[in-house]
């Protein structure tokens, strides 16, 4: 994933994984996905 911030000019200072929360449906009361939160700075 670096490179691809790279190529667009910026480098990566600090990330992590959170978990988001999905309205659910008549399977489930909710889905918990993955997201990414970057903080990026230009090169």
């Amino acid at each position: 994933m670096p490179e691809v911030f790279r190529k667009a000019g910026f480098v990566v200072e600090a990330f992590t994984r959170l978990p988001y929360l999905c309205e659910g449906d008549m399977y489930n009361d909710y889905y918990v996905l993955d997201d990414a939160f970057f903080v990026l700075r230009p090169v």
